[in-house]
């Protein structure tokens, strides 16, 4: 697991988003949800981190947790066309 403990806050947050998008790059998925979990934990209401965490999910193939992850954000009626949407983006 990848821990990026050095700074707080908002700068932190950042790191995690350019570290996971390089793990990312680099198709190192699980390294990558790590820290998108981390994110999420840290600063829970963050959508942005969420939905990282769902196209790294998404990504790993890993359905049921992007369907999980969906439900989790109220987003019940637009849960499908989210899923569709990520399906479109470049990974």
């Amino acid at each position: 697991m990848v821990l990026l403990c050095s700074q707080s806050g908002a700068k932190n947050l950042d790191a995690m988003f350019g570290k996971a998008r390089c793990l990312m790059q680099q198709r190192t998925y699980g390294l990558a949800l790590d820290l998108m979990n981390q994110a999420v934990v840290m600063v829970s209401d963050y959508l942005p981190a969420v939905i990282e965490k769902m196209r790294l999910q998404l990504a790993m193939n890993d359905w049921e947790q992007v369907v999980d992850t969906a439900q989790r954000l109220n987003c019940v009626t637009c849960e499908l066309g989210l899923i569709v949407d990520l399906c479109s983006l470049k990974l």
